[in-house]
Parts: structure tokens; C-alpha cells; sequence
């Protein structure tokens, strides 16, 4: 992204919607900013490019499924509006 990386983007993300979850997509490969987000749970999923279309969908659909659960904070929103990929 011209403006913004994607792991700045996602904190933007989150501060707007702090329940948030965000695959992170990046033709870069991994780096130490990545794989700290990785492991402290700021981003679900760290896909490089390309991807296999099929292997997304998987992880997309893996992860609406871990996510479709009530809100923390007692809110009714559904589980899509609730995670984005950058």
C-alpha cells in the first residue's frame, strides 16, 4: 500500500474496532515486526504472495469459524464485520 503497511493499517483497524482480526497479506516474506504480531496475537494469519486461491479460502473460512462467537463486550456484531485482510 502506497500510504500505509499493512501492519500499521491493522493497527489502524483496531483502534477503530478493537475486536478486530486481521490476516496479514505481504510479497516480502516474514520479517521480525510479522512474526511478533504473529506471536502476540495482533494478526490471526500471515499469508505471503501469491497465494493459493483455494488455501485462502481455507484460512478465511477457518478463521470466521474461530471467530463466529458472541462479542466481549455483550455487542451483537455479526462475525464479518469483525475481521479484514490487508
Amino acid at each position: 500500500m502506497p500510504i500505509m503497511n499493512g501492519l500499521t493499517f491493522s493497527a489502524l483497524a483496531k483502534s477503530i474496532q478493537p475486536g478486530i482480526g486481521v490476516i496479514l497479506t505481504s510479497e516480502f516474506g516474514t520479517h521480525a515486526a510479522v512474526d511478533e504480531a504473529l506471536k502476540t496475537n495482533f494478526i490471526l494469519q500471515y499469508v505471503s504472495k501469491p497465494w493459493d486461491n483455494e488455501k485462502i479460502v481455507e484460512i478465511v473460512m477457518d478463521e470466521l469459524i474461530r471467530i463466529d462467537r458472541p462479542d466481549p463486550s455483550g455487542s451483537s456484531v455479526n462475525c464479518l464485520n469483525r475481521w479484514v485482510m490487508v
